[in-house]
Protein backbone atom coordinates (compact mmCIF):
# COMPACT_ATOMS: atom_id res chain seq x y z
CA UNK A 1 0.00 0.00 0.00
CA UNK A 2 1.44 3.72 -0.89
CA UNK A 3 1.33 6.02 2.14
CA UNK A 4 0.36 9.48 1.01
CA UNK A 5 1.73 10.90 4.51
CA UNK A 6 0.89 14.27 3.43
CA UNK A 7 -2.54 13.61 2.76
CA UNK A 8 -2.97 11.76 6.08
CA UNK A 9 -1.60 14.22 8.49
CA UNK A 10 -3.74 17.01 6.98
CA UNK A 11 -6.53 14.48 8.23
CA UNK A 12 -5.19 14.26 11.92
CA UNK A 13 -4.06 17.86 11.56
CA UNK A 14 -7.57 19.38 10.24
CA UNK A 15 -9.09 17.62 12.93
CA UNK A 16 -6.81 19.28 15.95
CA UNK A 17 -7.44 22.67 14.51
CA UNK A 18 -11.18 22.40 14.38
CA UNK A 19 -10.47 21.41 17.91
CA UNK A 20 -8.97 24.25 18.86
CA UNK A 21 -10.94 27.28 20.67
CA UNK A 22 -10.57 29.99 23.20
CA UNK A 23 -9.33 28.09 26.04
CA UNK A 24 -7.17 24.98 24.01
CA UNK A 25 -7.25 22.07 22.14
CA UNK A 26 -10.59 19.96 23.01
CA UNK A 27 -10.65 16.68 23.66
CA UNK A 28 -12.98 16.11 20.69
CA UNK A 29 -15.28 18.19 17.97
CA UNK A 30 -17.75 16.18 18.93
CA UNK A 31 -20.62 18.34 20.68
CA UNK A 32 -20.37 16.49 23.57
CA UNK A 33 -20.03 18.37 26.95
CA UNK A 34 -17.27 16.15 28.64
CA UNK A 35 -15.58 16.29 25.50
CA UNK A 36 -15.68 19.93 25.54
CA UNK A 37 -13.77 20.05 28.41
CA UNK A 38 -10.19 20.73 28.42
CA UNK A 39 -8.01 17.50 29.14
CA UNK A 40 -4.71 18.24 30.27
CA UNK A 41 -3.11 15.53 28.63
CA UNK A 42 -5.18 15.67 25.50
CA UNK A 43 -4.32 19.03 24.89
CA UNK A 44 -0.80 19.07 25.31
CA UNK A 45 -0.76 15.82 23.04
CA UNK A 46 -1.89 17.53 20.58
CA UNK A 47 -0.09 20.74 21.09
CA UNK A 48 3.32 18.16 20.72
CA UNK A 49 1.85 16.55 17.45
CA UNK A 50 1.03 20.18 16.34
CA UNK A 51 4.84 21.36 17.28
CA UNK A 52 6.10 18.25 15.72
CA UNK A 53 4.05 19.41 12.17
CA UNK A 54 4.88 23.02 12.74
CA UNK A 55 1.30 24.17 12.67
CA UNK A 56 0.83 28.08 14.17
CA UNK A 57 -3.06 27.80 14.98
CA UNK A 58 -2.33 23.84 17.04
CA UNK A 59 0.62 25.46 18.63
CA UNK A 60 -1.55 28.56 19.76
CA UNK A 61 -4.35 26.08 20.73
CA UNK A 62 -0.94 24.28 23.11
CA UNK A 63 -0.53 27.69 24.42
CA UNK A 64 -4.10 28.41 24.87
CA UNK A 65 -4.57 25.46 26.75
CA UNK A 66 -1.58 25.55 29.44
CA UNK A 67 -2.61 29.09 30.46
CA UNK A 68 -5.97 27.73 31.16
CA UNK A 69 -4.50 24.78 33.37
CA UNK A 70 -2.28 27.00 34.95
CA UNK A 71 -4.59 29.25 35.92
CA UNK A 72 -6.89 26.41 37.31
CA UNK A 73 -4.19 25.04 39.51
CA UNK A 74 -4.42 24.53 43.07
CA UNK A 75 -3.08 25.65 45.96
CA UNK A 76 -0.97 22.68 46.42
CA UNK A 77 0.38 22.53 43.09
CA UNK A 78 -1.56 20.23 41.12
CA UNK A 79 -3.08 20.29 38.02
CA UNK A 80 -6.24 19.97 36.52
CA UNK A 81 -7.06 16.78 34.57
CA UNK A 82 -9.52 18.46 32.92
CA UNK A 83 -11.44 21.51 33.39
CA UNK A 84 -14.60 23.29 31.78
CA UNK A 85 -13.34 27.06 31.56
CA UNK A 86 -16.78 29.43 33.06
CA UNK A 87 -15.49 32.70 34.49
CA UNK A 88 -18.17 32.85 37.01
CA UNK A 89 -18.31 28.80 37.96
CA UNK A 90 -15.49 27.24 35.95
CA UNK A 91 -15.76 23.01 36.23
CA UNK A 92 -13.12 22.19 37.51
CA UNK A 93 -12.00 17.95 37.79
CA UNK A 94 -8.47 16.94 39.76
CA UNK A 95 -9.61 13.25 39.04
CA UNK A 96 -12.55 11.15 39.68
CA UNK A 97 -12.18 8.48 41.82
CA UNK A 98 -8.47 9.28 42.32
CA UNK A 99 -5.63 12.41 41.59
CA UNK A 100 -4.34 12.01 38.19
CA UNK A 101 -0.57 11.70 38.39
CA UNK A 102 -0.06 12.43 34.78
CA UNK A 103 -1.64 15.59 33.83
CA UNK A 104 0.95 16.87 36.28
CA UNK A 105 4.02 15.97 34.27
CA UNK A 106 2.38 16.66 31.21
CA UNK A 107 1.77 19.85 32.10
CA UNK A 108 5.76 20.67 32.36
CA UNK A 109 6.55 19.09 29.16
CA UNK A 110 3.64 20.98 27.27
CA UNK A 111 5.88 24.33 29.08
CA UNK A 112 8.92 23.25 28.44
CA UNK A 113 8.22 21.91 25.02
CA UNK A 114 6.10 25.38 24.14
CA UNK A 115 8.79 27.68 25.21
CA UNK A 116 11.92 25.76 24.00
CA UNK A 117 10.34 26.04 20.09
CA UNK A 118 8.83 29.27 20.31
CA UNK A 119 10.18 32.59 21.98
CA UNK A 120 7.98 33.78 24.67
CA UNK A 121 9.21 35.62 27.14
CA UNK A 122 6.08 36.87 28.92
CA UNK A 123 4.97 33.06 28.94
CA UNK A 124 8.73 31.97 30.83
CA UNK A 125 7.95 34.64 33.08
CA UNK A 126 4.54 33.70 33.91
CA UNK A 127 4.33 30.03 34.36
CA UNK A 128 8.00 29.36 35.74
CA UNK A 129 6.68 29.48 38.84
CA UNK A 130 3.93 27.26 38.30
CA UNK A 131 5.97 24.97 36.94
CA UNK A 132 8.06 25.17 40.35
CA UNK A 133 4.90 24.20 42.71
CA UNK A 134 3.82 21.17 40.41
CA UNK A 135 7.71 19.91 40.62
CA UNK A 136 7.64 20.28 44.68
CA UNK A 137 4.53 17.94 44.09
CA UNK A 138 5.94 15.91 42.44
CA UNK A 139 7.99 15.19 45.00
CA UNK A 140 5.93 14.36 47.62
CA UNK A 141 4.24 11.76 45.66
CA UNK A 142 7.13 9.56 45.63
CA UNK A 143 5.99 9.24 49.40
CA UNK A 144 9.44 7.46 50.71
CA UNK A 145 11.96 9.95 49.02
CA UNK A 146 13.65 7.19 47.05
CA UNK A 147 13.33 9.02 43.78
CA UNK A 148 10.48 7.22 41.97
CA UNK A 149 6.72 8.19 41.64
CA UNK A 150 4.23 6.56 43.28
CA UNK A 151 0.72 6.69 41.14
CA UNK A 152 -2.35 5.26 43.16
CA UNK A 153 -5.03 2.85 41.53
CA UNK A 154 -7.05 4.93 38.90
CA UNK A 155 -4.02 7.69 38.74
CA UNK A 156 -3.11 7.81 35.64
CA UNK A 157 -5.24 7.68 31.59
CA UNK A 158 -5.76 4.01 32.57
CA UNK A 159 -8.10 5.05 35.21
CA UNK A 160 -10.29 1.67 34.97
CA UNK A 161 -7.05 -0.67 34.51
CA UNK A 162 -5.58 -2.09 37.90
CA UNK A 163 -2.26 -0.55 37.40
CA UNK A 164 -0.66 0.98 40.71
CA UNK A 165 2.83 1.90 42.29
CA UNK A 166 5.87 2.65 40.78
CA UNK A 167 4.81 3.02 37.01
CA UNK A 168 7.17 3.21 34.14
CA UNK A 169 4.98 5.67 32.12
CA UNK A 170 4.48 8.21 35.05
CA UNK A 171 8.14 7.67 36.00
CA UNK A 172 9.19 7.87 32.07
CA UNK A 173 6.77 11.31 32.06
CA UNK A 174 7.90 12.50 34.87
CA UNK A 175 12.20 12.09 34.06
CA UNK A 176 10.94 13.67 30.40
CA UNK A 177 9.35 16.70 32.26
CA UNK A 178 12.92 16.96 34.52
CA UNK A 179 15.00 17.09 31.80
CA UNK A 180 12.91 19.69 29.61
CA UNK A 181 12.63 22.06 32.70
CA UNK A 182 16.85 21.43 32.75
CA UNK A 183 17.30 22.54 28.93
CA UNK A 184 15.23 25.96 30.11
CA UNK A 185 17.06 26.57 32.89
CA UNK A 186 19.68 24.64 34.13
CA UNK A 187 18.89 23.84 37.50
CA UNK A 188 21.39 21.63 39.10
CA UNK A 189 19.18 20.14 41.78
CA UNK A 190 16.79 19.39 39.01
CA UNK A 191 19.95 18.08 36.44
CA UNK A 192 21.31 16.12 39.57
CA UNK A 193 17.56 14.58 40.24
CA UNK A 194 16.88 13.77 36.73
CA UNK A 195 20.18 11.69 36.77
CA UNK A 196 19.08 9.73 39.91
CA UNK A 197 15.74 8.78 38.38
CA UNK A 198 16.73 7.67 35.01
CA UNK A 199 19.23 5.03 36.73
CA UNK A 200 16.45 3.51 38.86
CA UNK A 201 14.11 3.03 35.49
CA UNK A 202 16.84 1.67 34.34
CA UNK A 203 17.79 -0.51 36.95
CA UNK A 204 14.57 -1.57 38.47
CA UNK A 205 12.15 -1.63 35.98
CA UNK A 206 14.06 -3.97 33.02
CA UNK A 207 15.38 -6.83 35.88
CA UNK A 208 18.88 -8.18 35.40
CA UNK A 209 21.05 -10.82 37.40
CA UNK A 210 23.94 -8.26 36.99
CA UNK A 211 22.27 -5.73 38.89
CA UNK A 212 20.84 -7.65 41.98
CA UNK A 213 23.15 -5.95 44.21
CA UNK A 214 22.90 -2.77 42.68
CA UNK A 215 22.02 0.50 45.37
CA UNK A 216 19.10 1.66 43.14
CA UNK A 217 17.20 -1.42 43.67
CA UNK A 218 13.99 -0.76 44.95
CA UNK A 219 11.96 -4.53 46.07
CA UNK A 220 15.40 -6.67 46.68
CA UNK A 221 13.14 -9.72 47.16
CA UNK A 222 11.05 -9.11 43.74
CA UNK A 223 13.89 -7.87 41.69
CA UNK A 224 15.41 -11.19 42.39
CA UNK A 225 12.46 -13.42 41.29
CA UNK A 226 11.52 -11.22 37.81
CA UNK A 227 15.30 -11.05 36.75
CA UNK A 228 16.29 -13.09 34.79
CA UNK A 229 18.13 -13.23 31.04
CA UNK A 230 14.25 -13.78 29.24
CA UNK A 231 12.76 -10.16 29.89
CA UNK A 232 11.47 -8.49 26.56
CA UNK A 233 10.37 -5.39 27.74
CA UNK A 234 10.14 -2.62 30.60
CA UNK A 235 7.54 -3.91 33.61
CA UNK A 236 4.25 -1.92 33.58
CA UNK A 237 4.97 -1.01 37.16
CA UNK A 238 6.21 -2.30 40.96
CA UNK A 239 4.51 -2.21 44.03
CA UNK A 240 5.27 -3.33 47.42
CA UNK A 241 3.40 -7.12 46.67
CA UNK A 242 5.95 -7.18 43.34
CA UNK A 243 6.15 -6.71 39.56
CA UNK A 244 3.30 -5.86 37.17
CA UNK A 245 4.77 -7.35 33.46
CA UNK A 246 2.35 -6.50 31.24
CA UNK A 247 3.48 -5.04 28.26
CA UNK A 248 2.50 -1.08 28.67
CA UNK A 249 2.63 0.64 25.06
CA UNK A 250 2.73 3.75 26.19
CA UNK A 251 5.42 3.42 28.92
CA UNK A 252 7.81 1.59 26.81
CA UNK A 253 7.26 3.89 23.98
CA UNK A 254 8.23 6.74 26.47
CA UNK A 255 11.17 4.47 27.22
CA UNK A 256 12.03 4.48 23.84
CA UNK A 257 11.70 7.59 23.22
CA UNK A 258 14.05 8.94 25.97
CA UNK A 259 16.57 6.54 25.31
CA UNK A 260 16.30 4.25 27.98
CA UNK A 261 16.72 0.94 26.33
CA UNK A 262 19.49 0.51 24.16
CA UNK A 263 19.11 -1.36 20.80
CA UNK A 264 19.84 -4.85 22.14
CA UNK A 265 16.80 -4.65 24.51
CA UNK A 266 14.82 -2.89 21.76
CA UNK A 267 14.98 -6.26 19.53
CA UNK A 268 13.76 -7.82 22.63
CA UNK A 269 10.47 -5.75 22.65
CA UNK A 270 10.60 -6.25 19.18
CA UNK A 271 10.63 -9.81 19.46
CA UNK A 272 8.05 -9.65 22.66
CA UNK A 273 5.70 -8.09 20.06
CA UNK A 274 6.23 -10.80 17.11
CA UNK A 275 3.15 -13.03 18.70
CA UNK A 276 1.17 -10.10 19.70
CA UNK A 277 0.84 -9.55 16.03
CA UNK A 278 -0.37 -13.25 15.43
CA UNK A 279 -2.34 -13.68 18.03
CA UNK A 280 -4.80 -10.19 17.06
CA UNK A 281 -3.76 -10.93 13.44
CA UNK A 282 -2.48 -7.83 12.38
CA UNK A 283 0.72 -5.46 13.27
CA UNK A 284 -1.18 -2.61 15.62
CA UNK A 285 -0.12 -2.10 19.50
CA UNK A 286 -2.96 -2.88 22.79
CA UNK A 287 -2.38 -0.38 25.10
CA UNK A 288 -1.63 -3.49 27.71
CA UNK A 289 -1.20 -7.20 26.78
CA UNK A 290 -2.13 -9.72 28.00
CA UNK A 291 -5.54 -9.18 28.00
CA UNK A 292 -6.81 -10.06 31.46
CA UNK A 293 -9.86 -12.59 31.38
CA UNK A 294 -12.32 -13.66 33.96
CA UNK A 295 -9.57 -16.83 34.93
CA UNK A 296 -7.29 -14.45 35.39
CA UNK A 297 -6.00 -13.14 39.11
CA UNK A 298 -6.32 -9.57 38.40
CA UNK A 299 -9.93 -9.90 37.34
CA UNK A 300 -11.61 -8.97 40.34
CA UNK A 301 -9.25 -5.74 40.64
CA UNK A 302 -10.28 -5.14 36.71
CA UNK A 303 -14.00 -5.48 37.08
CA UNK A 304 -15.15 -3.22 40.00
CA UNK A 305 -12.60 -0.39 38.86
CA UNK A 306 -15.17 1.59 37.27
CA UNK A 307 -17.07 4.94 37.72
CA UNK A 308 -20.46 4.62 35.46
CA UNK A 309 -20.00 1.72 33.00
CA UNK A 310 -17.76 -1.47 32.84
CA UNK A 311 -16.05 -0.88 29.65
CA UNK A 312 -13.02 -3.16 29.89
CA UNK A 313 -14.39 -6.55 28.81
CA UNK A 314 -11.39 -9.01 27.11
CA UNK A 315 -9.87 -7.03 24.11
CA UNK A 316 -11.96 -3.73 25.06
CA UNK A 317 -10.78 -0.20 26.12
CA UNK A 318 -7.67 -0.90 28.30
CA UNK A 319 -8.13 -4.56 28.83
CA UNK A 320 -6.22 -4.88 24.90
CA UNK A 321 -8.15 -2.52 23.40
CA UNK A 322 -5.72 -0.49 20.93
CA UNK A 323 -5.45 3.07 21.30
CA UNK A 324 -4.21 4.88 18.40
CA UNK A 325 -2.17 7.89 20.48
CA UNK A 326 0.02 5.13 22.27
CA UNK A 327 0.35 3.14 18.97
CA UNK A 328 1.84 6.36 17.59
CA UNK A 329 3.64 7.13 20.49
CA UNK A 330 5.91 3.77 20.96
CA UNK A 331 5.98 4.26 16.95
CA UNK A 332 8.15 7.85 17.31
CA UNK A 333 10.02 6.09 20.07
CA UNK A 334 10.95 2.64 17.66
CA UNK A 335 12.24 5.13 15.07
CA UNK A 336 14.49 7.23 17.33
CA UNK A 337 16.23 3.82 17.62
CA UNK A 338 16.53 3.91 13.76
CA UNK A 339 16.71 0.23 13.35
CA UNK A 340 13.08 -0.37 12.47
CA UNK A 341 9.94 -0.29 9.68
CA UNK A 342 8.02 -0.77 11.85
CA UNK A 343 5.98 2.38 11.96
CA UNK A 344 5.16 2.29 8.57
CA UNK A 345 3.91 -1.43 8.99
CA UNK A 346 1.52 -0.35 12.04
CA UNK A 347 0.53 2.94 9.83
CA UNK A 348 -0.51 0.53 6.67
CA UNK A 349 -2.47 -2.46 9.16
CA UNK A 350 -4.35 0.91 10.84
CA UNK A 351 -5.07 2.08 7.29
CA UNK A 352 -6.40 -1.86 6.29
CA UNK A 353 -9.00 -1.19 9.05
CA UNK A 354 -9.95 2.29 7.85
CA UNK A 355 -11.32 4.47 5.73
CA UNK A 356 -7.96 6.61 4.34
CA UNK A 357 -9.66 8.71 2.98
CA UNK A 358 -12.21 10.16 5.83
CA UNK A 359 -10.76 8.37 9.40
CA UNK A 360 -12.83 7.85 12.12
CA UNK A 361 -10.28 8.97 15.04
CA UNK A 362 -11.79 6.61 17.07
CA UNK A 363 -10.68 6.46 20.88
CA UNK A 364 -9.71 2.52 20.75
CA UNK A 365 -9.95 -0.20 17.82
CA UNK A 366 -11.41 -4.20 19.85
CA UNK A 367 -8.01 -6.17 19.50
CA UNK A 368 -10.43 -9.43 18.45
CA UNK A 369 -12.54 -7.96 16.36
CA UNK A 370 -10.75 -4.81 14.65
CA UNK A 371 -14.01 -2.56 15.07
CA UNK A 372 -12.96 0.78 15.97
CA UNK A 373 -14.51 1.61 19.57
CA UNK A 374 -15.05 4.31 22.08
CA UNK A 375 -15.83 7.91 21.19
CA UNK A 376 -15.14 9.48 17.35
CA UNK A 377 -12.86 12.17 16.32
CA UNK A 378 -10.95 12.52 19.04
CA UNK A 379 -7.80 15.08 19.34
CA UNK A 380 -6.07 12.08 20.92
CA UNK A 381 -6.50 9.44 17.95
CA UNK A 382 -5.53 12.41 15.74
CA UNK A 383 -2.31 13.05 16.88
CA UNK A 384 -1.67 9.47 17.10
CA UNK A 385 -1.78 9.64 13.74
CA UNK A 386 0.35 12.46 13.16
CA UNK A 387 2.85 10.60 15.64
CA UNK A 388 2.66 7.89 13.07
CA UNK A 389 3.40 10.11 10.10
CA UNK A 390 6.03 11.83 11.70
CA UNK A 391 8.18 8.58 12.98
CA UNK A 392 8.21 7.60 9.38
CA UNK A 393 9.59 10.69 8.24
CA UNK A 394 12.08 10.53 11.05
CA UNK A 395 12.43 14.53 10.01
CA UNK A 396 11.53 16.52 13.26
CA UNK A 397 12.34 15.07 16.32
CA UNK A 398 15.16 18.31 17.09
CA UNK A 399 11.59 19.44 18.37
CA UNK A 400 10.69 17.14 21.00
CA UNK A 401 14.41 18.16 22.90
CA UNK A 402 14.97 14.30 23.56
CA UNK A 403 18.98 14.90 24.59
Amino acid sequence: MDLDLQSLEEQGLALLREACCSYGIRASTEDQENYQRLWARDSIIAGIAGLLADDEKIIAGLRNSLLTLAKHQNALGMIPSNVLPNEENPDISYGSLAGRVDANSWFIIGVCLYLLNRADGNLINKLKPQMDKTLDLLDCWEYNANGLLYTPLSGNWADEYPVQGYTLYDNALRLWALRLYNSLFENEKRKQQAKVIEEKIKVNFWPTTSNLNHPAVYHQRCFKQTANGNLEHFACAINPQGYNMHFDTAGNGLALLLRLAHNRRFKKMLNHLKPIFRQISTVLMPAFWPVITSNDPLWDALKDNFNYNFKNYPHQYHNGGIWPVWMGWFALGASVTGISDLPETMLQAWLKIEDKDNISFSEYISSDTLKQNGKKRLSYSASGLIFLCKAIQKDSYKRLHLT
